[in-house]
C-alpha cells in the first residue's frame, strides 16, 4: 500500500478545511503566540565598545589654591595714655572729653558758612587716648576735612562719587596715630540736633565710644557736639581766650 508523504503546506490546508474549524483555531493560536513573543521581547541592549588603553588611567591634578596672605588690620586704634589737650582747644564734655583745635574749628565754620541753603558735611581727623589726670577718655579733633557732594538739599546730604577722592587723599596723609574720629555736617536754619538719619549714621558708621558727631547751623551760628554710638550731647566747658 502506497503511503503518501504529507507536506507542511498540505497539513496547514487540511487544518483550514476542517469543518469544525478546530484546525483554523490551532493555526491562528500559533500565529498569535509567535507575534506576541516578538512584540513583548525586550530589544537587545547594545553594549558600548570596550576601549583598550595601555597603562593606568591618567590622574587629574587637584585645582590649585591661591596662597594664604596675612595682612595686619589697620583700622584698630590703640588708645594713647597720658594724652595732652592741645593749647587753645574748644573743650566739650559728656561722659568723655572732646577737644577741638582752633584749626579744625575754623575749617568747619568756614565750610558751613559757605552755603546756608543746603547741607554740607565732612570728616573729623584726630587722636584718641586718656587724659594725664584721672585717665578720662579724650578725643582730640585736629583736622576737619570738607567733603564735596553732588547730592545735597536743605535737609539732606550724602557722600557721592565726588566725595571719595577727597576722602581717600586725606586718609593717605594720616600720620601715625591719627584716625577718623568722627564727622560733621550742617543744618542750615534748622537748629542743632541729631535727626533719626543722623543717629543711624552715627550708630552704624561711627560706633566707638570715642567717635563724635558735630552739627553746625550757619544761619543761627550754633554748634553742637555728640559723642559715642548713641549720640550723647556734650556741653561746651572751655573756649580759647
Amino acid at each position: 500500500m502506497a503511503t503518501r508523504r504529507t507536506t507542511s503546506v498540505e497539513f496547514v490546508r487540511s487544518l483550514l478545511s476542517d469543518q469544525d474549524c478546530r484546525g483554523g483555531f490551532v493555526v491562528g493560536l500559533a500565529i498569535g503566540v509567535l507575534l506576541g513573543f516578538h512584540l513583548v521581547r525586550k530589544p537587545r541592549r547594545e553594549e558600548p565598545p570596550v576601549e583598550w588603553t595601555e597603562g593606568p588611567p591618567p590622574q587629574q591634578e587637584p585645582p590649585s589654591r591661591p596662597p594664604i596672605e596675612w595682612t595686619e588690620r589697620s583700622d584698630v586704634i590703640s588708645l594713647t595714655p597720658g594724652l595732652s589737650i592741645p593749647p587753645g582747644s574748644y573743650l566739650w564734655r559728656s561722659s568723655m572729653l572732646v577737644a577741638i583745635t582752633p584749626e579744625a574749628q575754623e575749617t568747619m565754620d568756614r565750610y558751613a558758612s559757605g552755603d546756608t541753603r543746603t547741607e554740607r558735611m565732612g570728616y573729623l581727623v584726630g587722636r584718641v587716648g586718656y587724659t594725664q589726670i584721672g585717665s578720662e577718655l579724650l578725643t582730640i579733633v585736629e583736622q576737619a576735612v570738607p567733603l564735596p557732594s553732588s547730592y545735597a538739599t536743605a535737609t539732606h546730604v550724602a557722600i557721592t562719587s565726588e566725595s571719595l577722592p577727597v576722602l581717600a587723599a586725606a586718609v593717605r596723609e594720616f600720620p601715625p596715630g591719627v584716625a577718623a574720629v568722627g564727622w560733621f555736617h550742617t543744618h542750615p536754619g534748622l537748629g542743632v540736633f541729631l535727626s533719626g538719619t543722623d543717629h543711624h549714621t552715627q550708630r552704624t558708621c561711627f560706633p566707638h565710644d570715642w567717635q563724635v558727631a558735630v552739627v553746625l547751623d550757619p544761619v543761627d551760628r550754633a554748634m553742637g557736639v555728640f559723642t559715642g554710638p548713641s549720640g550723647v550731647r556734650a556741653k561746651l566747658v572751655a573756649v580759647p581766650r
